[in-house]
């Protein structure tokens, strides 16, 4: 998951992967703004949080949350 500081919303997701024993991991672009341009290229996103799942791109907290309650992260 990237994530900045001060991002509700990526706060947010971190709470409702760790409620449900879901694994992440987060990376910080306030710490790594080297990193920024790529995911905006690669997702076409500038806002976060930006998930990958298993390598593939999924979205923001919506698309993730979504897509845990179809059961489709666990």
């Amino acid at each position: 998951m990237y994530t900045t500081f001060g991002c509700a919303s990526c706060k947010a997701l971190g709470r409702y992967l760790e409620e449900h024993g879901v694994p992440f991991s987060a990376v910080n672009l306030s710490v790594h703004p080297h990193l920024s341009a790529p995911l905006v290229s690669e997702t076409g996103m500038r806002m976060v949080p930006q998930v990958f799942y298993q390598g593939r791109y999924i979205g923001g907290y919506n698309d993730v949350v979504s897509l845990h309650r179809q059961g489709m992260i666990s």
